[in-house]
């Protein structure tokens, strides 16, 4: 593990309060914490530096595949989503939060649910029925929607990018019905083949990800806010062969290749860890429900 300097030293983690770091990425000002495994930044970006890096990000934005491929895979991705939505709410009003294309929206309209979206910067269009307010997760009382509002909340790839990830539980809470549903996805730190890769998560960057989530500060998060972890997975996909291509993958160059380099030749893995960055990492899901149905 890298060392850190006396400036960095004991920093308080956001998300169990314990103040001890097991590892930094001093190029990135990120440090893993002791206790529960989260990576987060070490520095919080303010709210105007936060909208100065997403200005225009909404209607530019493919996740990294290029517009041709993120038209042809997201609807594939979406639809996975709402298959699992659907299993726990079958229908009703649902809430996205982090609406982005309005890709999820529209199938979950067209499946019959009463569905709108929430996001930080809205698009100037939409599919047509889509209905996107502006809104911030990342404060109490940020989602404008009356409490107890929704029978599901769903936020795919949302709460490693905001400030307060607390305030932003207890804002989902907030708007949740009794035995409403709360479903997200987010990217997952702290499995063997994060840990012990020679290379860095691309997960790791702020101020885009501000903090990333270990399989158990995920679940510790949401049992903060007062919600009930009823299913959880530390790598989804939306299909069966592309879960075992992604783990064989992982576990290979993770866990094997790069516990072997850490193994002869420590000095070369730590190095790497702090300028080498891997496309390695998991996306893990969680299912929570509001207690008093």
């Amino acid at each position: 593990m890298s060392t850190t300097s006396e400036s960095n030293a004991a920093p308080t983690c956001r998300i169990c309060g314990a103040r001890a770091a097991e590892e930094w990425f001093d190029e990135i000002a990120c440090f893993r914490c002791a206790t529960c495994g989260t990576v987060q930044s070490l520095v919080l970006p303010t709210v105007e530096e936060l909208a100065r890096h997403y200005a225009g990000f909404s209607e530019s934005y493919t996740a990294g595949m290029g517009a041709e491929r993120f038209a042809r895979e997201m609807p594939k991705r979406h639809a996975a989503k709402l298959a699992l939505v659907r299993r726990y709410c079958p229908g009703g009003r649902l809430l996205d939060v982090g609406s982005g294309e309005g890709g999820f929206l529209a199938q979950a309209l067209e499946a019959g649910f009463d569905a709108v979206g929430c996001d930080y910067s809205v698009r100037k269009e939409y599919p047509p029925g889509v209905r996107v307010f502006p809104g911030n997760l990342d404060a109490e009382g940020g989602l404008p929607f009356e409490d107890a509002s929704f029978n599901a909340v769903t936020s795919w790839a949302v709460i490693e990018h905001v400030r307060d990830p607390h305030a932003a539980m207890r804002e989902v809470r907030r708007v949740l019905e009794p035995g409403g549903f709360f479903f997200c996805d987010t990217p997952l730190c702290g499995d063997a083949s994060e840990r012990h890769v020679a290379a860095r998560s691309h997960w790791f960057c702020p101020p885009e990800h501000i903090h990333v989530f270990s399989y158990g500060s995920l679940s510790r998060l949401v049992w903060a806010a007062g919600l009930d972890v009823v299913h959880s997975t530390p790598s989804f996909e939306r299909s069966a062969p592309r879960y075992v291509a992604r783990r064989l993958r992982n576990l290979l160059v993770g866990a094997v290749l790069g516990r072997a380099l850490r193994h002869f030749d420590p000095g070369a893995w730590s190095r790497r860890r702090q300028s080498v960055v891997t496309q390695i990492g998991d996306i893990q899901l969680l299912v929570a429900q509001k207690p008093g149905a």
